[in-house]
């Protein structure tokens, strides 16, 4: 992966063409990684389940858990950040879900 790092003030610019970027640091000082996504196609069918997430989320849940969370009728990626953070909630927590239909 292609990746350039910036130094910023959390308060400052972040640079224009920082379309994608990976935040590290602190209150003091932050660094923006910008980096080129990667990009490929994968097969689907109806059913499949696709779930893009933060590490924050397999933070607090483990591969079974995250399994039986998006198998249950109605489960949605709310549920899973909230199971998240209940069972550690250490780190930002995202999640999307995206279900083939």
């Amino acid at each position: 992966m292609k990746h350039d790092v910036v130094p910023v003030q959390i308060r400052g610019i972040l640079p224009a063409n920082s379309g994608c970027a990976l935040f590290v640091g602190n209150d003091e000082k932050v660094f923006v990684i910008n980096v080129e996504p990667q990009m490929g196609a994968v097969g689907c069918e109806p059913g499949d389940i696709f779930l893009l997430c933060t590490d924050g989320l397999i933070d607090g849940l483990f591969d079974q858990q995250l399994v039986e969370l998006l198998r249950a009728d109605g489960s949605s990626a709310q549920q899973l950040v909230d199971a998240s953070i209940k069972n550690s909630g250490r780190d930002n927590t995202t999640a999307l879900v995206v279900r083939v239909v």
